[in-house]
Order: C-alpha cells, then sequence, then structure tokens
C-alpha cells in the first residue's frame, strides 16, 4: 500500500495533481500487477494537509516508529535522532569515590604548577573508569574508549601522551602519593562507624554453648586445633 500521485493536464497548459491511496494486486486477466485505488484524497493544491499528518501520525504510532517520517509527522517521543549513546554510571561512581578518598585531591596538588599544568589526575582517573569499566590498553582506552563508548566530557583534550606522562607522573612520586592517600582513609577512630571491635587477644567461640574465652594462655592456644583460636582486629560499619 501506497501514496499515489497521478496527474492530469488541462487544454490550458496547467497540470493538477491527485493524491490517492493504491495497493498493487494481479490482474489474472491481464496477468500482470494493476494499481487498484483504496481511497481519493482528491486534488494536491485543495488537500487537507491537517488530516494527512494525522493519518500518517496515526500509521506511525501503529508501526512503533517503523516508518520513516519527517519529525512533525511523527508521534510525541518518537521524533528523536538519536546520535549516540554512552555509558555514565561506572564513571559518575567512580569519580564520587575519587573524590570521597580524596585521591583526587592529593594527585592534583602534586601536579607541577605553573601555565602548562599537565593534566596528570584527569589523565589517571581515565585510566582508572576505563579498567573499571572496560579494561584496555592505554592505546585502546584513548583510541575507542575515551572517544566512542565512555562519557567523559571533561577528557576530551586529553592525548595519547597525557596518558603515558601521567603514569611517569605517578611512578616518580607514588611513595609520597600513597602515604598521603593513606593517611587520609586510615583513621579509625574518626571513621563515621556504627560499631568499633578491636581485640588483639585470641578469642574462641564455643559452637555448642556459645560463650566466649578470651585472653587465652599460651598453652591452651598451641594445643587448640588448627583454625579454632583467631587474632581478631577490625571494624564493622557503613560501607
Amino acid at each position: 500500500m501506497y501514496l499515489r500521485t497521478t496527474k492530469r493536464h488541462n487544454k490550458d497548459g496547467s497540470t493538477v495533481e491527485y493524491y490517492q491511496l493504491a495497493e498493487t494486486r494481479w490482474d489474472p486477466t491481464q496477468r500482470r500487477p494493476t494499481a487498484h485505488i483504496i481511497h481519493n484524497f482528491g486534488r494536491a493544491d485543495t488537500l487537507d494537509r491537517a488530516a494527512l499528518l494525522r493519518l500518517a501520525q496515526s500509521l506511525s504510532r501503529v508501526c512503533q516508529g517503523g516508518l520513516d517520517v519527517p519529525p512533525e509527522v511523527s508521534p510525541p517521543g518518537e521524533a528523536i535522532d538519536l546520535e549516540w549513546a554512552r555509558s555514565l554510571g561506572v564513571v559518575h561512581v567512580a569519580r564520587a569515590l575519587w573524590e570521597e578518598l580524596g585521591i583526587g585531591e592529593v594527585l592534583r596538588s602534586w601536579e607541577p604548577r605553573g601555565p602548562r599544568r599537565a593534566p596528570h589526575e584527569l589523565a589517571l582517573f581515565t585510566r582508572v573508569a576505563n579498567r573499571l569499566a572496560e579494561p584496555l590498553s592505554k592505546l585502546a582506552c584513548y583510541e575507542h574508549w575515551l572517544a566512542e563508548r565512555g562519557y567523559l566530557p571533561e577528557a576530551a583534550a586529553l592525548t595519547l601522551d597525557h596518558l603515558y606522562f601521567a603514569l611517569d607522573f605517578l611512578d616518580t612520586h607514588i611513595d609520597a602519593i600513597e602515604r598521603e592517600i593513606f593517611f587520609r582513609t586510615a583513621d579509625l577512630f574518626r571513621a563515621d562507624v556504627d560499631l568499633i571491635f578491636w581485640d588483639t587477644t585470641s578469642v574462641d567461640f564455643d559452637l555448642y554453648s556459645a560463650h566466649c574465652r578470651k585472653g587465652l594462655s599460651d598453652h591452651v592456644r598451641q594445643n587448640l586445633p588448627p583454625g579454632y583460636a583467631h587474632l581478631i582486629g577490625g571494624y564493622l560499619g557503613p560501607l
């Protein structure tokens, strides 16, 4: 089924067009396909365009977007030309944790100052986000993930050299950077936790009477079955 256009040439030289809804049927008498007119819309110059648009909109809705129609014809929600789509979730969560743990702030503080300051922190975060989302080499990260799949607009100006230089920067200052990040996150008694349990004595849990014996002597501890006594040191809290 299709929209058929026919023309009629008048004696005065003018041409009039007509729109018809038609379908092709097999004519057994003529033994060939012929156009069968289902509906005449009338002359093109007097056509009710709004009615024709409503028909096209209805057909497009039934076909669930399967028709290639202009935006003014498409039903609401279907007049979208999708150019690209990228994953944001992993990058978004990684950036939040990166800043919450102070990693970004520490790295930025170690970047050389000056007008031509290299974006080492951004390059390193790009590599970390890529390793979390879709582990690739530095070259593949730059040419494919960063350019086509990962959503990191602030890294649009990064070059492949930036990724390599950032690793050199990290290797040069790794000890100081690790130490500073460690002390930012390792202060147990300033952590926002629900419960702190810290004990360096041997603790034995009896599976039958469910009582706890603490501070076992060396003689008793040495004669317990393997794995029966444990040294406990840790804390429980929100992750």
